[in-house]
């Protein structure tokens, strides 16, 4: 006598299902994310950010080629201190003080 049984899953609970789901997207958004932010961590970090203040005639230039490291290109240097200080090309106005990242 080989009887066979279908299982049927019914969901008892909407509730816990919802709940369920929600949880396992969460997790898995969270490796995910965690995946990148290693990879991430891999490249360069930042360790500290040095305050400099700008005196007439600098340019983001002239600070990137003093505070860049020897390995990165100068554009992404100048691309990071744009960033970092919401610069968007504005004009550097003497006075103001910026922070220059230190890797």
């Amino acid at each position: 006598m080989n009887r066979t049984f279908k299982l049927k899953y019914r969901i008892k609970s909407k509730v816990r299902f919802t709940v369920f789901l929600v949880a396992v997207i969460l997790l898995s958004y969270a490796i995910i994310s965690g995946a990148f932010s290693i990879n991430a961590a891999n490249g360069d970090s930042i360790e500290q950010y040095k305050h400099v203040n700008i005196s007439a005639g600098d340019t983001l230039w002239s600070i990137s080629q003093e505070y860049a490291p020897n390995d990165m290109d100068l554009r992404e240097y100048v691309a990071v201190i744009n960033h970092i200080n919401n610069l968007d090309g504005k004009a550097l106005r003497p006075g103001q003080t910026i922070l220059v990242p230190i890797y």
